[in-house]
């Protein structure tokens, strides 16, 4: 006579196994040959497949002859990791910079130095526009005129001003132990 018990079968009694019949047996075997499972519940077997996992929760876990999905259950963050995300997300908001007719200008340091060094160039050249000019979209503008350049140098500069200050108030609520949940923060 064949026997089941989670996930095997055989024609030797198995350590908490069922007894089953041959059909049920040559089900199971080619249940499990296709890569499924085989469960036992109140003494019957259940040929069944692992669900996915559900975003958001543990691996499904075969309980009481079902599966279950239980939630992931994260643990509180300290105020030291909301504040470290605040800073984060204010970095990723300030890279995305600003758009100025049109043309979109980076924040990241490095865009920023960039722009320094285009004003700074223009300035000490005397030109009123550049022959060429590569935007934070990789887009080319042919005879890009220096003031816009200055503008926007300007606009991202304060963008990072709004930014900071934003940033300041969000940790101040933290520190108040007003805010404990920092997605999806609005740094609009």
């Amino acid at each position: 006579m064949p026997y089941a018990s989670d996930d095997r079968i055989s024609k030797a009694p198995l350590d908490g196994g069922v007894e089953i019949t041959e059909q049920e047996y040559n089900q199971a075997r080619d249940h499990l040959l296709s890569g499924k499972l085989v469960k036992v519940h109140n003494g019957k077997i259940i040929l069944t497949e692992k669900p996915a996992k559900q975003d958001g929760h543990e691996e499904p876990v075969w309980q009481n002859g079902e599966w279950h999905h239980e939630p992931i259950e994260e643990p509180e963050k300290t105020p030291e990791q909301l504040i470290s995300e605040i800073n984060r997300q204010r970095k990723a908001a300030e890279r995305q910079g600003i758009t100025h007719n049109g043309i979109r200008y980076a924040g990241s340091p490095e865009d920023r130095q960039a722009l320094d060094e285009a004003v700074t160039f223009a300035e000490d050249a005397g030109i009123t526009e550049f022959s060429a000019w590569k935007d934070s979209d990789n887009e080319f503008h042919a005879n890009h005129p220096v003031a816009d350049v200055v503008e926007a140098y300007r606009l991202v500069g304060n963008n990072r001003m709004r930014l900071i200050e934003l940033e300041g108030q969000y940790i101040a609520q933290v520190q108040a132990g007003e805010l404990t949940d920092v997605d999806g923060l609005d740094w609009s």
